[in-house]
């Protein structure tokens, strides 16, 4: 996060932020930190106008808004690294990765 909130940010630092947090939304909605699940959705929503900026101008920047909401998430995906197995981790990593590929094969459908 530090590096997009200096402007240096790059696809792949993006990519990886875009993962944690859909990851910890993820862990959210299995009942891992349900009640933080507001935050995650502002997250989400955080992480989707960093990769919009940076598709439309190359740079791969947030807001203050934004970026609050992104670090409680982070905060949270912490925690629940502490909480859950290795497994549950990569399964939802999977999972992300799944879903992530049909929302992009319904963009093209489109």
């Amino acid at each position: 996060l530090d590096v997009i909130k200096r402007g240096k940010g790059t696809a792949e630092d993006y990519s990886c932020l875009a993962t944690s947090i859909n990851v910890s939304a993820m862990l959210a909605e299995q009942g891992y930190g349900i009640e933080y699940i507001k935050y995650c959705e502002l997250g989400l929503e955080a992480v989707r106008r960093i990769g919009e900026r940076g598709r439309e101008v190359g740079r791969y920047v947030g807001d203050g808004k934004g970026y609050k909401a992104i670090s409680l998430v982070l905060e949270l995906y912490d925690q629940q690294v502490k909480q859950v197995t290795q497994y549950r981790i990569l399964d939802t990593i999977r999972r992300v990765d799944a879903q992530l590929i049909k929302q992009r094969a319904q963009k093209v459908e489109a």
